[in-house]
């Protein structure tokens, strides 16, 4: 572990949490960079652009459909034991 001041406060982390931020700096730029190329699209920005927003969307749609809670199975209001009384 190596130590990191923090003004006072000396704290110790691990290669792997920081690898972890690393990898998610590096998502949050990407999905940055996606939202820009979306609105300079939106604005008529060269063909490129386009294609890049198209992808941003697409993959905004799949996380959106991945994050969602399953909808397979029952609905809220059938058979099955939710734990309340009868």
């Amino acid at each position: 572990m190596t130590p990191v001041s923090a003004g006072p406060v000396t704290v110790r982390t691990s290669e792997g949490a920081r690898m972890i931020l690393t990898a998610l700096i590096a998502v949050l730029l990407l999905v940055l960079a996606g939202c820009a190329c979306v609105l300079w699209a939106a604005r008529g920005g060269p063909r490129w652009t386009h294609a890049v927003a198209k992808a941003t969307v697409a993959a905004g749609h799949l996380a959106s459909t991945l994050l969602r809670p399953g909808r397979s199975g029952t609905r809220s209001g059938s058979d099955s034991d939710d734990g309340g009384s009868d």
